[in-house]
C-alpha cells in the first residue's frame, strides 16, 4: 500500500493543492506496483536525447538531456544502464533549463532517472560531476575546498551548456538550480543562500564523530587553530548567480552550513523535498530546517523513504514509487512557476 505524503504550499489555492498532491499520490503509487525504470508517469511525452560532455579546464564534465523526436534504446554510459536517443538531434523550441548537481560521492548519472523525467516533460537538463567529491574521485567529499568549488563548478557548468550547441534552446528566463544533498547546498548557495564556515566549524565541535559533515576535512586544522585565537575568518559566503529563476533542493544540507540570517536572501520560488527516514542528513540538518526559515516563500515535500531514495539505483522495493513521486513534485512544481510570470 502506498504510503501518505506530507505536502506544504505556499500558495492558497485549494484546487492547485489538490491537484498537486492527487498527481503526485498517483505517480507513487504506480511505481509502487512495478512501472518501468525510466519511464514517464505522465501523458505521452517526447523521447530523451543524450549528449556526454567532457571536462574542460574551465567547465565539469556533463550529461545533456533533452526532447528529441529520435525513438529511444536502452544503453550503457559507463557502468549504468540507461534509456535514451544517444547523440540525437533535439526538438527545435525554447526550453527551461535544469542544472543538476549530484550529492558527496555521486556522478553526473546517480539522477538520471530525474533527468529524464524533467527532459520528457520539456526541460533541459545538464547533470554535472563534481571535482574531487564524485565516485570515481571522492578524495575532498565534505571537505571546505569542495564547499567552497560546488557553486562555482555549477556557474561553469551553466555557462558551458550556454555556449554549446544547445545554447540556443535554452530559454534564459526559466533556469533552474537543482539538485541532491550537497547537490541540494549547491543549488540553494547560487539561488541566493548564504552558507558559512564559521557555522559548520561550529556544527562540527558537536557532531565530528562519525558525522558525514565533520571529517577533518571539514574544518582544516589551520582553521581550528585561528579559532583558538578569536572567531576564525569567513571561508565561504554569496555565491548567488542571477541568472537563476528557480531552485530545487532535494534532501538538502540544512543546519550544519546555512545560518537562518543566511536563508533570508533566499527570495526565488523554492521546492524543498525531504525524506521522511534521513539517517544521513536529519533534522535540522536538512529540508525541513531550510522550509521552516524560509516559508511561506518555499514549498515543501516529506517523501516516506530514506536519503537514498532520491538516486536513480533505489535498493528496496518501495523507493522507486518514492523517485516518481519526487521527480512528479518537481515537474508540477516548474509547471506552476511557468506559468506564473511573477514567480520567476
Amino acid at each position: 500500500m502506498p504510503v501518505p505524503i506530507t505536502i506544504t504550499r505556499s500558495v492558497s489555492s485549494s484546487r492547485r493543492f489538490t491537484r498537486f498532491a492527487a498527481a503526485t499520490f498517483i505517480a507513487f503509487a504506480s511505481w509502487s506496483a512495478g512501472a518501468a525504470p525510466g519511464a514517464s508517469d505522465g501523458p505521452a511525452t517526447p523521447a530523451v536525447g543524450v549528449r556526454t560532455v567532457a571536462a574542460t579546464p574551465t567547465a565539469p564534465a556533463m550529461v545533456l538531456w533533452y526532447p528529441t523526436h529520435t525513438a529511444e534504446v536502452p544503453f550503457t554510459l559507463g557502468t549504468t544502464r540507461i534509456t535514451g536517443a544517444r547523440d540525437a538531434p533535439p526538438t527545435p523550441g525554447q526550453y527551461p533549463l535544469v542544472v543538476f548537481s549530484h550529492g558527496s560521492g555521486g556522478t553526473h548519472l546517480s539522477h538520471w532517472k530525474t533527468a529524464h523525467h524533467l527532459a520528457a516533460h520539456g526541460h533541459l537538463v545538464a547533470t554535472l560531476l563534481h571535482a574531487r567529491d564524485n565516485a570515481m574521485d571522492p578524495g575532498g567529499s565534505s571537505s571546505l575546498e569542495v564547499w567552497q568549488s560546488r557553486p562555482i563548478e555549477w556557474r561553469a557548468g551553466l555557462d558551458a551548456v550556454l555556449a554549446s550547441p544547445l545554447g540556443p534552446l535554452v530559454d534564459r528566463n526559466r533556469i533552474v538550480a537543482a539538485g541532491f544533498s550537497a547537490g541540494g547546498y549547491t543549488a540553494l548557495a547560487v539561488g541566493g543562500a548564504r552558507p558559512s564556515s564559521r557555522v559548520l566549524a561550529a556544527y562540527c565541535t558537536h557532531h565530528r564523530s562519525g558525522d558525514v559533515m565533520c571529517p577533518p576535512a571539514a574544518v582544516p586544522l589551520w582553521g581550528r587553530i585561528a579559532g583558538w585565537f578569536g572567531e576564525p575568518a569567513e571561508q565561504l559566503g554569496d555565491t548567488r548567480d542571477h541568472r537563476v529563476r528557480a531552485v530545487v533542493a532535494v534532501a538538502p544540507v540544512g543546519a550544519a552550513l546555512f545560518p537562518a540570517e543566511g536563508l533570508k536572501p533566499l527570495d526565488l520560488p523554492t521546492l524543498l523535498i525531504k525524506a521522511s527516514h534521513d539517517t544521513t542528513l536529519p533534522y535540522p540538518n536538512d529540508a525541513r530546517y531550510v522550509w521552516e526559515v524560509v516559508h511561506p516563500r518555499a514549498e515543501y515535500v516529506e517523501l516516506p523513504g530514506r536519503h537514498e531514495a532520491f538516486l536513480s539505483r533505489p535498493s528496496t522495493p518501495e523507493e522507486p514509487g518514492m523517485l516518481a513521486a519526487s521527480n512528479q513534485a518537481i515537474t508540477e512544481f516548474l509547471e506552476r512557476t511557468w506559468r506564473d510570470p511573477s514567480r520567476h
